[in-house]
């Protein structure tokens, strides 16, 4: 969120490239339903504008690989297009409970954010979407070391983490300590204007 209200203000002069880094590929299983709701309410406090709500369909997202190509998909029909795309499935799955990994929900999203409908099923069904989101993986993952979502790389290699985010202690998937929050609310967004503008001044 934070991203989004801060990202206007860059226009012409930053962008962001999005890459494919499915964390059930990096932790070589699912994230576990019982883990993500667990990190709900410490996400839900850092800044209420989110408006996350507890997951609470039957059906559970286990695999993510269908909006990854989704996504790839969307940006296929512009940046502006790719990033309306992006937020609406991370709307659609933290705040309306909606399982990203269906067909029928990924297309639907893509009518809601105002996509060309049958381009975007004609490259869903395409060969080579989901060769495309293996091949941005392994070409993260051969230097990158993710802690989470979201994590950034400046022009120059250097990756950021979440930057105005608590440190959560784990046990199994279950939060046991939720560390000091460096900003809440609208005061984090100063944390996102000085990460964009690294990326502008970032050496390569």
């Amino acid at each position: 969120m934070r991203l989004r209200v801060v990202l206007p203000e860059f226009a012409g002069r930053t962008i962001l490239a999005w890459k494919a880094l499915p964390l059930e590929w990096v932790n070589h299983r699912p994230t576990p339903r019982p883990g993500l709701e667990a990190e709900w309410w410490p996400v839900a406090l850092h800044d209420a504008r989110a408006l996350f709500k507890p997951y609470s369909a039957d059906t559970y997202p286990d695999c993510t690989l269908p909006a990854f190509e989704a996504a790839v998909c969307a940006s296929a029909q512009g940046y502006e297009q790719g990033l309306r795309y992006d937020l609406a499935l991370r709307e659609a799955f933290f705040g309306r409970s909606l399982d990203i990994s269906r067909r029928d929900v990924l297309v639907r999203l893509a009518g809601e954010t105002g996509l060309n409908l049958i381009r975007f099923e004609r490259d869903l069904n395409a060969s080579g979407v989901a060769e495309r989101v293996r091949a941005e993986y392994e070409e993260g993952a051969a230097f990158l070391a993710p802690q989470g979502s979201p994590s950034f790389v400046l022009p120059n290699g250097k990756q950021i983490f979440n930057p105005a985010t608590a440190d959560l202690t784990f046990e199994g998937d279950r939060v046991v300590a939720v560390g000091a929050m460096p900003c809440v609310g609208t005061g984090c967004d100063g944390e996102y204007r000085h990460l964009l503008d690294n990326a502008l001044h970032a050496r390569v």
